[in-house]
């Protein structure tokens, strides 16, 4: 599964960020609290994984990995990571309307 990934993309990182296109995303309302459990970006790469063999991983897990490898920056706008990595990488700003199959904590 795994090494099959690796061959196609180089390796899992690059796998991840191909879907962001290599750019940190920011959702607009992220900074205003809108933080949800998952989305439609974490179900599409959920859905992928799955259909590569992966087992036991769905979008909720998927989209807080996403958040902890920093391709969706989910820093509020007043924190210094939040700064940084708007000074220092590549970011591209969605409208949290973008993507369909918003799930919230405690939905």
């Amino acid at each position: 599964m795994l090494s099959k990934i690796r061959e196609k993309f180089g390796s899992f990182y690059k796998f991840l960020w191909s879907y962001s296109d290599g750019k940190t995303i920011l959702y607009e309302d992220h900074k205003k609290g809108w933080i949800p459990a998952s989305n439609g970006l974490s179900e599409r790469i959920s859905t992928d994984l799955k259909r590569r063999g992966f087992k036991f991983l769905g979008p909720t897990t998927v989209y807080s990995h996403l958040q902890a490898c920093g391709v969706i920056n989910v820093h509020g706008i007043d924190c210094e990571r939040y700064k940084k990595i708007i000074a220092k990488y590549p970011t591209i700003k969605k409208p949290k309307d973008d993507e369909k199959g918003v799930r919230y904590f405690g939905d």
